[in-house]
């Protein structure tokens, strides 16, 4: 994935990532801006895999609080040639100090997904109050990454 410049707070987050990428450990992260008081990183954000993007993540996606749920939504695009069926959307909540407080797993909308096609997705879990960041990745059935993205 190409180096963004993002705040401290990203900065911090991107160290976790290397920290646990060299450990094995699977654990892309994303935080919301808004709810941190950190600017957005550039849009739209896409994640490079092996040189080329899999899949863009779009403007709107991101995360909110609704009646005791947490729930990242947003859209996402095909931008192979070719269909990817069983996309894997998962997402995972850290707190303020960049604690995993929890993740969630969900699936697009639409499934398999086109070359060129967007889905809607939308992972819904119960809400924990010590949230304050989120990332979503997209992996498909052989557990590669085809996308991530911070909101």
């Amino acid at each position: 994935m190409g180096v963004r410049a993002w705040t401290a707070r990203s900065a911090a987050l991107a160290s976790i990532l290397a920290q646990t990428a060299c450990a094995g450990i699977s654990t892309p992260v994303v935080g919301n801006a808004a709810a941190a008081g950190v600017a957005d990183p550039p849009n739209p954000l896409m994640a490079q895999i092996g040189g080329t993007a899999d899949l863009e993540v779009l403007n709107d996606a991101g995360w909110h609080r609704d009646n005791g749920s947490v729930i990242f939504e947003g859209d996402v695009t095909n931008e192979t040639d070719h269909t990817i069926a069983g996309i894997t959307v998962r997402v995972r909540y850290y707190t303020n100090d960049l604690q995993l407080a929890q993740q969630a797993d969900g699936s697009l909308d639409i499934d398999p997904l086109a070359a060129g096609q967007t889905s809607h997705f939308s992972v819904i879990s119960d809400d924990d109050p010590s949230i304050s960041q989120a990332t979503v990745e997209f992996r498909d059935p052989n557990g590669t990454l085809n996308a991530m993205s911070e909101s």
